[in-house]
């Protein structure tokens, strides 16, 4: 049993194809840093083991999260993994992919979306279920952006996400054209002698001028940064 130990819950990952790693870490912690306003409702696509709900629920004793996922395996774990929490009475865990959620809640809007969602296109593998939630064709970037224009409340919502950088071009490109804007956006880098390996963001239908962190990941040495220990010091 593969067991993931953050401060104030703890997750099973056994049968999930996309294990817990930095992204969804970096992730998670951002949104909690960012977001200011109190929210009530919060949309969790492709939860995979229920990582970025959990940690939403710590942060924000307010919100009502809504988690999506298209893996049967991963949503069963993700149903266990929240039973298991504090906050169980206030995620609710939806085996499907987000194409059937809108057409199941035609009329759902949220206050918060966010994703850690798959991104690779081209070649796949033997392994279906991996594929299934590192590759685009489950959930292509323009259906996700035109989801997210839909079911943002209004102008003071927002969507998080995080994506490679070497992405960075094509994922901007759809979701401008889907009539969204990027509001903040965290350059990571692996160390300062590499390139920036992610790019976390913000994005809502409010046209403020974006403004543009840059932090480290890891110290000279391979030790995780001060910025990165800074920013996910409540869970882990």
């Amino acid at each position: 049993m593969s067991i993931f130990y953050c401060k104030k819950f703890h997750i099973n990952q056994t049968n999930s194809a996309m294990k817990i790693g930095t992204d969804s870490i970096l992730l998670g912690s951002w949104v909690a840093q960012q977001q200011k306003l109190p929210i009530i409702s919060v949309l969790d696509i492709g939860t995979g083991t229920g990582i970025l709900s959990l940690m939403v629920a710590q942060c924000f004793d307010t919100a009502t999260i809504t988690a999506i996922e298209i893996d049967p395996a991963a949503a069963i774990e993700a149903q266990q993994n929240i039973q298991q929490s504090d906050w169980k009475d206030r995620i609710q865990v939806l085996p499907m992919s987000l194409q059937h959620y809108l057409q199941q809640y035609p009329t759902q809007k949220f206050e918060l979306i966010i994703s850690n969602p798959p991104y690779y296109k081209g070649l796949t593998t033997d392994n279906k279920q991996r594929d299934l939630a590192r590759h685009q064709q489950s959930l292509p970037l323009e259906v996700l952006a035109k989801a997210v224009y839909f079911l943002l409340n209004d102008t003071s919502s927002a969507f998080y996400t995080i994506i490679p950088s070497s992405i960075w071009q094509d994922f901007r490109t759809v979701f401008v054209g889907a009539g969204l804007f990027f509001n903040q956006l965290l350059q990571v880098y692996t160390t300062n002698n590499k390139k920036n390996s992610r790019i976390v963001v913000k994005i809502s239908k409010n046209p403020v001028l974006t403004n543009v962190e840059i932090s480290t990941l890891h110290a000279e040495k391979g030790e995780y940064s001060v910025f990165y220990k800074n920013l996910t010091q409540d869970f882990i």
